[in-house]
């Protein structure tokens, strides 16, 4: 089993391997492999001729390790890619393909070729029950797209900021990352954005991040109890106005209001225990630098007040659901009234 980070550099490096097997919910990192692989076995021109690409949702796997078998008549090497592989989970496909797995097994089992087969396949697991996973497993190189934990992105990140021969400070690279999406594809674009402003050899600032880089919906709405928290109504009305305007919906903003107040809720129980900023990042799921933000937004409340908003926002969000209440003005309301709930000790 591989990281993408440590396959990309393997590759990179031309240690390649004739069958690789890529799973995962992260779609950039499946394509960028497969981009990746691409540009260092064929030319431009050769990928005309010798790259393919199959989708397993519509074409039976057979076709694809039939063109696997076949020899190139330009270059030496072909890509041959096979998309949508659900056969390897658990998942019932909705089309009616009639997969030949035995053929698929006997050129896994019977030594590769020198083309490139990557199969890939965007799920969370593969069904380790199954025989074709079980050989797969074995001989090709797996490459699961995964999440990248927080010190893998920061790394993913100066590696591509250093491809742009700029480089990040490291405050606003925290920054960066506390503002934009979880998102490979959108912090790549925004990477670049910011890259092409600082110039070659320039370097990427905090405030350079701010003026060029979008906050994602969740980043906002973590200003939104910022201002709550210092008991800035106004602000706090003016930026919910805002995401309203852009076409954000009130039930997707409730969803996150909840999520930020629940975590507030558990650092500051954990703060109580005495656990390690790094043990709570642990235990929610966030970055480091994100919990000593949420930290600082709890200190001086109450838990029983956190409870309370909640309680409060739960039925706000029942009462939207069922048709009882105009969105927009009940969750207005509650944001409203959300300084003087907090304020409860």
């Amino acid at each position: 089993m591989s990281t993408y980070v440590k396959a990309i550099e393997q590759i990179q490096k031309g240690n390649l391997q004739p069958l690789y097997l890529l799973y995962g919910t992260e779609t950039y990192m499946i394509e960028d492999v497969i981009q990746t692989l691409t540009d260092r076995v064929l030319s431009p021109d050769e990928k005309e001729f010798n790259f393919s690409q199959y989708d397993l949702t519509e074409t039976p796997v057979q076709a694809g390790i039939e063109d696997a078998k076949t020899a190139s008549f330009f270059g030496n090497q072909k890509v041959i890619v096979l998309k949508h592989a659900y056969f390897l989970t658990g998942q019932k496909s909705k089309e009616s393909i009639d997969h030949d797995l035995s053929q698929l097994e006997r050129y896994v089992e019977e030594g590769l070729s020198d083309d490139i087969l990557i199969i890939t396949v965007e799920s969370q697991k593969l069904d380790e029950r199954k025989k074709i996973v079980k050989r797969l497993k074995k001989q090709a190189t797996v490459i699961e797209a995964a999440p990248l934990e927080h010190s893998a992105q920061v790394e993913w990140l100066n590696k591509l900021a250093s491809k742009w021969t700029v480089q990040f400070e490291p405050r606003a690279l925290e920054h960066f990352l506390s503002i934009t999406a979880p998102d490979l594809h959108i912090r790549k674009n925004e990477v670049e954005k910011c890259a092409l402003f600082a110039g070659e050899g320039g370097v990427i600032t905090e405030s350079m991040v701010d003026q060029l880089v979008p906050k994602s919906l969740e980043d906002n709405v973590f200003t939104l109890i910022d201002r709550v928290s210092e008991g800035n109504t106004e602000k706090a009305l003016v930026l919910y106005d805002e995401l309203m305007n852009s076409g954000e919906e009130p039930i997707k903003i409730t969803v996150l209001l909840a999520r930020q107040l629940r975590m507030m809720s558990l650092v500051l129980d954990m703060d109580h225990r005495g656990y390690s900023q790094q043990k709570m990042a642990g235990t929610i799921g966030v970055p480091p630098f994100v919990v000593g933000k949420i930290r600082n937004k709890a200190k001086g409340l109450q838990s029983t007040a956190i409870y309370r908003a909640l309680f409060d926002l739960a039925e706000v969000d029942y009462k939207m659901k069922q048709g009882l209440v105009e969105k927009d003005t009940a969750l207005k309301l509650y944001i409203a009234t959300l300084p003087g709930t907090l304020a409860t000790k």
